[in-house]
């Protein structure tokens, strides 16, 4: 929670946090707390925060921030307020600095597993479809590795039970159009 402070509008701000090893921080606690979804969430959310911003989001990749995400997601596939905010996470990161893409792929699989256990969860579906969007288009292994996971039967059970959220639709569609063109 003491993290919470760097979560600002002001640019300038974030970035003095940076120096004062904020980023480091939050990368500790998901080392130190693997299974504690709370304590993940709190961090991914202030890690979502701050991903909105090009230097900042490749500060947190420096600093192994994508790869300890994508192992907790690994870890914690019950979890899916946690899942949604890391989907999110990943998503801007790898928006602006795609060569973040193939270390975000460890994601792939567990995101698809949660997106088929829990088919109503709307929002996490929401960001779950953003993000294999985003991986798709940016990372030809990405794509390979979604469509060899059966992505795409996925996302078509995704969008018969959520398609009532026209958000949801837009980033379900566009993930649909990403995995089933061509690379």
């Amino acid at each position: 929670g003491a993290l919470w402070c760097i979560v600002d509008d002001n640019i300038e701000r974030q970035k003095d946090s940076l120096s004062s090893g904020a980023i480091d921080a939050v990368v500790c606690t998901f080392i130190m707390h693997p299974a504690a979804t709370a304590t993940l969430t709190n961090a991914c959310g202030v890690f979502s925060n701050l991903s909105g911003a090009a230097p900042l989001a490749e500060a947190i990749a420096n600093a192994q921030g994508v790869s300890v995400i994508a192992d907790a997601v690994r870890n914690n596939v019950g979890a899916i307020s946690f899942l949604e905010v890391a989907c999110l996470t990943l998503r801007n990161i790898v928006t602006i600095h795609p060569t973040y893409a193939d270390e975000a792929s460890l994601a792939i699989s567990p995101i698809l597993e949660a997106m088929r256990k829990h088919i109503d969860a709307t929002n996490f579906h929401k960001e779950a479809c953003s993000l294999l969007w985003v991986l798709a288009a940016e990372s030809e292994s990405c794509h390979s590795k979604i469509v060899a996971l059966d992505g795409i039967s996925v996302l078509v059970l995704s969008l018969e039970a959520n398609r009532h959220d026209p958000e949801f639709e837009e980033a379900a569609k566009g993930a649909f159009y990403a995995i089933s063109s061509e690379h």
